[in-house]
């Protein structure tokens, strides 16, 4: 990794690091969900950018070397990693969407919501 790019990643991962742990301690304290959420939203978004940055240096980096070189089977994989890593991203992203939780009953059993709009 170039040092520029190296240096802005270590810096936002630092960040990244201590804005977890005020996380942690928003809930060990019982805080107000939706302000934990907007703090979790934070680091995805914050790490979502370190992303940016490390494939921006591979991009400048390694992918060109490979792809500019003599090499098929060089310049096949830097294509082949270059794919496989946005296909990881669109699985990841999928996954994000939040997916419908049992719905505590009062009894203390479970109800599954019925419809879209129990789970909204």
């Amino acid at each position: 990794m170039r040092d520029d790019y190296r240096s802005r990643v270590l810096n936002r991962w630092k960040s990244i690091q201590g804005h977890a742990e005020g996380i942690r301690k928003m809930m060990e304290n019982d805080e107000y969900c939706p302000e934990i959420i907007k703090q979790t939203l934070a680091v995805q978004g914050a790490i979502d950018s370190v992303n940016s940055l490390i494939l921006e240096n591979h991009l400048h980096t390694c992918a060109t070397s490979a792809i500019r070189g003599d090499d098929p089977a060089e310049r096949e994989q830097a294509i082949d990693e270059l794919l496989d890593v946005f296909r990881t991203a669109r699985h990841v992203t999928w996954n994000r969407n939040l997916q419908p939780l049992a719905m505590p009953q009062p009894q203390g059993g479970v109800q599954e919501p019925d419809t879209e709009d129990e789970i909204a």
